[in-house]
């Protein structure tokens, strides 16, 4: 207000404005602010949902901060549900993804929409635990035991020994291949193996012998026994096979993978490569460059040979398109890839049936280790309602548990009663073997998790940069050694300098297969 409109009222020695009127009308004035105070007041401590919206830590309004739309019925219909079971209101808040740490950090610091619980990946709850955006887990009903949740959930929830988060669903790399083409290929094997007994050592075979022979003489018993055999323990028995077998329907790619993405290559060297030890949060515990991780990459490199796919072209839709239409036996796939062929069988699109299997080791001396991401459900360290959040937050992560997949296609965490309560198509009608899921979650139990060591905050682009470099015929041992000293050097502040380790000889793999 300017001074020329501004009117001077005399006052008293108590600071009332003097005169009856003028006094009247302040009076009233005071009387209406006070009553809107305390009606405000009554609806906020006695309003059902004990907080109006927009304040984050009130009694009964929990607010939920998440970044994948994928998730918006799933969790929109457990806040209803939560509602009704509890009494308690949930706010779910789509944001966006882009330094969600950070924006979190500037509403928890100053403002009154921040999330009291949130949903992140579990490679970054180092740098929000630094920044006090985490708190210890309060458990309170009691869900977190590894009957329900395997070790790589509690590592991927576990900081510097104590979990501040709740495992909520999983993304790992596994095998996929079309049962179908496998069924074919394990027939032609039985034929042959028939038409080697009846001609002796001195006959040959035929593909019109082949022909010639009724599937009738073969058992489904026989010729399940044959498939199962032929799922790959190595990438040596997927090479193997294609040297020795005809291509079946539509097939053109025995394998594929996308050699650009560390999620799908990372399996081939992973197994003898760490960062962060078991949690993932310890930056001592470094070990990328040694014998058998330099091993495994000459002999990824040697793939190349065979394959001959270029680095800059290749991209996992097309890998997955190319195993829905039929051109592909073996692919590298994640979980997103289920739901994918689930809907294309029921759409009519994919005629084929399919099954899923561990990741194949580089040969019989080799194992292999997934890379996988655990989104958890994380209860915000500067909300003042984290009881009430611990509670929901349980709820979302196991007591849906059994929802999620149907309803946006992840694999949860939890593991709620029997695992065949998810069941996918298992590839084989009667089959007596594991379901999809549970194969999926045994890979999930075995797989690498990214570190949440802030300082190793590029550790997957560094690690995805080395594959392609390798890929591209770069020195697999200068690869790894510079690897390994640009994380050492970060996690200690310091300039680091490996000492050189001799590439050890390794057999070619053209000299593993069957001559034939």
């Amino acid at each position: 207000m300017s001074k020329k409109h501004y009117k001077k009222y005399n006052k008293n020695k108590y600071g009332f404005v003097k005169g009856r009127a003028i006094n009247i009308k302040i009076t009233l004035f005071l009387l209406l602010i006070s009553g809107c105070f305390w009606a405000v007041w009554f609806f906020f401590f006695n309003s059902p949902q004990g907080t109006s919206e927009g304040v984050v830590s009130g009694n009964g309004v929990i607010r939920l901060w998440y970044t994948d739309e994928e998730l918006k019925n799933y969790i929109d219909s457990a806040a209803l549900e939560y509602l009704e079971r509890e009494g308690v209101h949930v706010e779910p808040v789509l944001v966006s993804g882009v330094e969600f740490v950070e924006q979190i950090g500037k509403a928890s610091a100053g403002t009154d929409n921040a999330p009291d619980i949130y949903i992140t990946g579990s490679d970054v709850l180092g740098k929000a635990s630094m920044a006090g955006l985490t708190s210890v887990i309060s458990d309170p009903y009691k869900i977190m035991d590894h009957e329900k949740f395997t070790e790589a959930s509690f590592n991927a929830v576990t900081y510097k020994g104590q979990m501040i988060a709740y495992p909520f669903y999983y993304e790992t790399a596994f095998l996929i291949y079309n049962r179908d083409y496998l069924e074919e290929i394990a027939v032609n094997d039985i034929k042959r193996g028939m038409l080697e007994a009846n001609s002796g050592e001195e006959g040959e075979d035929s593909e019109n012998d082949l022909a010639e022979l009724s599937d009738e003489n073969i058992s489904k018993e026989a010729v399940r026994s044959r498939t199962e055999e032929l799922i790959p323990d190595s990438i040596v028995d997927i090479l193997s096979l294609a040297a020795v077998s005809d291509a079946p329907g539509e097939m053109e790619n025995f394998f594929a993978w996308d050699v650009s993405d560390v999620f799908y290559n990372y399996f081939f060297a992973g197994a003898y490569m760490d960062a962060g030890g078991p949690c993932g949060d310890d930056p001592t515990c470094i070990d990328v460059y040694n014998e058998e991780s330099i091993r495994c990459m000459c002999i990824y490199q040697s793939l190349n040979e065979f394959f001959s796919v270029d680095s800059k072209e290749s991209d996992y839709e097309r890998v997955l398109n190319d195993f829905l239409e039929g051109k592909t036996l073996f692919a590298v796939v994640t979980t997103d890839a289920v739901l994918r062929l689930e809907e294309a069988k029921e759409a009519g699109t994919f005629v084929y049936e399919y099954g899923v299997a561990p990741l194949p080791g580089i040969d019989d001396d080799h194992s292999a280790a997934g890379l996988s991401t655990t989104e958890c459900v994380v209860v915000n360290g500067y909300s003042d309602n984290k009881e009430a959040a611990n509670r929901f937050a349980e709820y979302l992560a196991y007591y849906e548990a059994d929802t999620l997949y149907d309803r946006t296609g992840k694999m949860p965490c939890a593991a709620k009663g029997d695992p065949s309560d998810i069941i996918l198509g298992t590839g084989t009608e009667g089959a007596d073997h594991k379901s999809v899921n549970a194969t999926i979650r045994e890979m999930y139990a075995v797989s690498e998790e990214l570190p949440k060591v802030p300082e190793f905050a590029d550790f997957w682009l560094r690690l995805e940069l080395a594959y392609t470099l390798v890929w591209d015929g770069e020195d697999p041992n200068e690869i790894l050694k510079s690897l390994s000293e640009c994380l050492r050097s970060e996690a200690t502040g310091g300039e680091v300098t490996e000492t050189k380790i001799e590439t050890p000889e390794i057999t070619d793999l053209a000299d593993m297969l069957p001559s034939d």
